[in-house]
């Protein structure tokens, strides 16, 4: 019977562990402050800072804090961050940005209003988007994308 070979790394190149690094590091930074920008314009009502231009629907509110607990889950489970404590919050905050997705997917499933999508900008929200059947409800594709991307 032959012998399975499995591919192994011996040696990793410690200048491209450190790119990676500092480039998983960079991208949630990007990420937290997409999402930080994104509530700041909804709060001071800067359309610039909700949508990638006017012809486009703005982010939602939910979406963005999704963005931002995606973006710090990010920078605590890095490498350089040891210890467990750390890494927890990065879990729960993955958790979070997953469950959230997961409870705007059952909405659209389900056609239930568990009314978590004006929570933190009922006036601003249901003024710029009253055409809308749920306003402040982010698209059925984000809410796929944040149970995947906490999940993983």
């Amino acid at each position: 019977m032959k012998e399975k070979k499995y591919l192994t790394y011996t040696s990793v190149d410690p200048k491209l562990v450190a790119l990676a690094s500092s480039l998983s590091e960079a991208i949630s930074i990007f990420v937290f402050l997409v999402g930080t920008a994104v509530l700041i314009g909804w709060r001071f009502n800067l359309v610039i800072l909700t949508s990638v231009s006017p012809q486009f629907f703005a982010m939602k509110p939910n979406a963005a804090v999704a963005l931002m607990l995606l973006g710090a889950s990010l920078w605590f489970l890095q490498n350089k961050r040891p210890k467990k404590w750390l890494r927890n919050v990065g879990r729960i905050c993955a958790a979070s940005a997953m469950l959230l997705g997961l409870l705007t997917f059952i909405e659209y499933i389900f056609g239930w209003n568990l009314n978590i999508d004006l929570i933190l900008f009922k006036k601003s929200v249901t003024n710029l988007t009253a055409l809308t059947l749920y306003p402040g409800r982010m698209g059925f594709v984000a809410t796929l994308n944040f149970i995947f991307l906490g999940w993983g």
